[in-house]
């Protein structure tokens, strides 16, 4: 509690070096996976070494990996820090768990789409579709993921999105005014 209470009042270093403390004196029955997701959230808060909070995120799936929360937020952690394939593999990982829901396959989506994986990005979109198939935002970054993969649209593989996305949006103009243009 006390390495939770300091990282939660800015105080990093502390943090770490009471969790280590915590971890290397506990029986592993009673380490938690948050444990270790506090551990590797204030190495990197506190400038440490980013391959040892890797590791201690990693510890942390391995106490809990059908924990589909837990799994997430370990791959949004990857993804803030620009590790695409780490962040793919741990959100592919919560796809396959029993909870999983067209936000995971969004989520999975965006991080192909950073990558510029355009084709799974593409898929992955298509499968948020196919689980919420009123999402017009998932339409209109399918079609931003197609021009991105074929920008002269030769085969207009965008066009029935973005229609879509217009069809889902037309009553809802001063919600998507801003929609942003994506640029590669």
């Amino acid at each position: 509690l006390i390495g939770y209470s300091y990282f939660e009042t800015g105080k990093y270093a502390e943090a770490q070096e009471f969790l280590n403390k915590f971890l290397a004196s506990q029986p592993k029955e009673k380490i938690l996976a948050s444990d270790y997701e506090y551990l590797g959230n204030s190495i990197l808060k506190s400038g440490g070494d980013q391959a040892e909070a890797i590791n201690a995120f990693k510890k942390g799936y391995e106490l809990n990996p059908n924990d589909i929360e837990g799994v997430k937020k370990i791959g949004s952690i990857f993804k803030s820090m620009k590790l695409y394939d780490e962040a793919i593999n741990y959100y592919t990982k919560a796809t396959q768990l029993p909870e999983v829901t067209s936000q995971e396959y969004f989520e999975l989506a965006g991080i192909y789409y950073a990558k510029k994986d355009f084709t799974n990005a593409d898929a992955m979109y298509s499968k948020t579709i196919e689980l919420a198939p009123t999402s017009a935002g998932t339409y209109y970054m399918r079609a931003s993921a197609r021009v991105a993969a074929d920008p002269e649209q030769a085969t207009s593989s965008a066009k029935s999105d973005y229609l879509k996305f217009t069809e889902l949006t037309a009553d809802k103009v001063d919600k998507f005014k801003k929609q942003p243009t994506y640029i590669l």
